[in-house]
This record gives C-alpha cells, structure tokens and sequence, in this order.
C-alpha cells in the first residue's frame, strides 16, 4: 500500500529591485499626499448636500443656527430674521477648510461673504483655531472677543503690566488676534472689537434687531480667579449668552464651567430656555444639575468629534441632561444640526440633522491601506485574502 502525499501549492513572490524602487514610490506618495491632502480628500469623497435630506422645514423667514460638525470642536453660525449673519467660534485649525466650505455653500446665500458678528468665546485651539481662516475668506464688521490678553512677539495687550490679567501665549490665540487687529469691515474700515464685559454686550454693543436679542449672563469676571471646579479656568471665560426671537429661547455656553454656571446663577434668575448649546462638549464638569435644573432645556445640543480622547459627552453630563428631560442631539452622531426656529405666531422649533454632512465616513487612511495593498499585490505576486 503506498501512500500518497497531497501536494500543496506554494504562492510565488517575485522580487526584483525595480519592483521593490517602484513599490517604495508608491508608498511614499500615498502616505505624503494621504496627509498633506487628507481634509480636501476626505471633503471629496464624503461631500453631501442638502438634497440629501428634506430642508423645505427651514423657515427661511425666521432664524437657523446652524451647530456646525467640526470635530471635537467648537463652531456656531447664526442668520438672523432680517439677514445678518454671526459666527460663534471656529473650531479647529485642522477643520478649517472644512468650516468655510460648509459656510460658502451651506450657510452664505449666494455672494455673501459677510459676518455682521463674530463672537471668540475663549482661547482654546478647539474654538480659535479657524479664527484667522475665517477673518482671511469673509469679511466681519464687528469682533466680540474674550478678556484673555495675548502676549507673544510683537502683541504685548497687557502694556507690560499683567496684574489681575489673563494671559495667553499661544501661537493659535496670537494668530487669531492678529488676525483680528487686520481685519477690514465691509465699508473698509477696521471691524470694531468688542471685548465681551456683560454690560457692554447687553447695552451700548447689544446684538439686536426687530424681534431679536441677545442676552449675556457670563463671564461674570473679567481676570482669573480660583476654581472650584476641575478644568481649566480659562473656559470660565466662555459667555453664557441667550438668544431670544419669537418668544424661544436658546443658550450658547462655549466651554463655561459649572463654576461659571453657579456665578450666572448667583447673579440672576437664569432664564428657561428651549434650546441649551451643552458646555464644554458634554464634559463632567459643565452643566450642573442645578444650572439645568434653573433653566429646563427641552433640547440639547453637544458639539463633540466621534472617538475623541477625551470620552467627552460623560456619563454624567449626559444622565444629568437626560434627568431634566432633554432631547439629545450630538454631532458626532448626527453630523450638522440646524435649529430652525419658524416666523409665525406659535415659533415652532425645527431640528434638522445631517443637513449638510461634511463628517468623515471613508476616511483616507482607508484609502491609502488599500493603494498600499494594492500595490503590493501588483508588484510582488502577493495574493491578499480579505
């Protein structure tokens, strides 16, 4: 009896240093052009419009505030009933292309490019690092920036003397505020800056027109002081701020802290309001059971990027947001968020998501794994099994 043995074919790899120079060519092109040009990429391949989904809800007679998808990051736009525009915040400098594009062709009506207001909640990169693209694409008459005094290079805000003073020495907050001293208005003069004192904002500089406001509850300090919260306090100087049109009313917090919230609270009746902007991303440190327990929001919205290394929204702002009754929106999972509030008599509120989805779903590092794959498939003989 004689045994057979079951022969078993061997893959063949062909090597050769013309195989190996073009494979390494191509590798260093995917991942070179993967990340010098990984927003606008990304942008091409997930871009969407508004046909996607059904906008006939938007009453374009009324107020939009548009909580735009820029990662883990901050970034607001307003237009309001009789057509001027805001911006709160700017996101990140890495989402920046993908800020103006959504502004130019989801926000802007046809040749606009003018801000009527721009309003710096405080300096962190997530909110400031779109400043200076943004001042560079659109034109902004009037600048509401924090009491954080830049100092770095040839910018000393503080004349030398930082007493009682808050200090940023940032490259991104330096940016921004030089972008902000260069800034010309749509009649060719420099845009007034504002620096955002609760009592300038609510009187001689109130935003406002025929039907609506805004009204400041926060920084109730103008340097820094202790916290007793966890956190850095330079988000205490976020503005508490309520937009009030048609009898609705929706808060914006930046990243102000429970800290700020409690100072709000102390030094006024806090308003209920229909829609709350959720601090600092959803982070354990904002939203107090007691702040929302004042203000009773019936929605809110939280600005946070998908996977972020912060776990932010928490477990705790959100039990606590869901204690007071809150309908929840993310856009980490709902992508840009429009709150429409309608013209007529009842003021309806309409949430629309995923308006205008510029949030990643192939991102390029799916792309270049399957150029690199390829190629090696190509060059070498090798057989990949999926």
């Amino acid at each position: 009896m004689s045994n057979s043995k079951k022969k078993t074919k061997k893959q063949k790899i062909y090597f050769s240093k013309t195989r190996v120079v073009i494979f390494l060519i191509v590798l260093v092109l995917t991942i070179s052009c993967g990340l010098l040009f990984k927003e606008p990429i990304e942008n091409l391949l997930n871009k969407k419009d508004l046909s996607n989904t059904d906008a006939s809800v938007i009453d374009e007679s009324g107020l939009s505030v548009h909580f735009i998808d820029v990662g883990q990051g901050d970034s607001i736009a307003i237009r309001f009933p009789d057509g001027k525009t805001m911006l709160v915040d700017a996101g990140t400098t890495a989402s920046s292309n993908k800020l103006c594009n959504y502004l130019s062709t989801n926000f802007f009506k046809s040749n606009e490019v003018v801000f009527d207001y721009l309003l710096l909640t405080h300096s962190d990169a997530d909110h400031c690092g779109g400043m200076p693209a943004i001042c560079e694409k659109f034109v902004i008459n009037t600048i509401y920036r924090p009491y954080m005094y830049c100092v770095k290079n040839d910018i000393d805000e503080t004349g030398g003397n930082s007493s009682n003073k808050n200090i940023c020495s940032t490259k991104i907050y330096y940016d921004t505020i030089s972008a902000f001293n260069s800034e010309i208005n749509s009649n060719g003069e420099n845009a007034k800056i504002v620096w955002t004192d609760i009592d300038v904002v609510s009187t001689t500089e109130k935003i406002e027109g025929t039907n609506y406001s805004i009204d400041f509850y926060a920084p109730t300090l103008k340097y820094l002081t202790n916290s007793d919260t966890v956190g850095t306090i330079a988000n205490d100087f976020s503005p508490i701020m309520v937009l009030n049109y048609n009898n609705r009313k929706i808060m914006l917090t930046g990243d102000a802290s429970i800290s700020s919230e409690q100072n709000a609270i102390a030094r006024t009746k806090l308003p209920d309001v229909d829609l709350l902007k959720v601090g600092h991303h959803g982070s354990k440190t904002s939203s107090g059971e007691n702040f929302l327990k004042q203000i009773k929001p019936e929605i809110a919205v939280i600005s946070v990027g998908e996977g972020n290394s912060y776990k932010h929204p928490t477990t705790e702002a959100l039990n606590r947001l869901t204690a007071v009754g809150a309908n929840i929106y993310r856009t980490d999972v709902n992508g840009n968020i429009i709150a429409n509030i309608s013209s007529n008599e009842e003021g309806t509120i309409q949430i629309v998501v995923g308006a205008v989805s510029n949030g990643v779903q192939i991102r390029v590092e799916y792309l270049m794994a399957g150029i690199i794959i390829l190629s090696l498939s190509l060059c070498f003989g090798i057989k990949i099994k999926v």
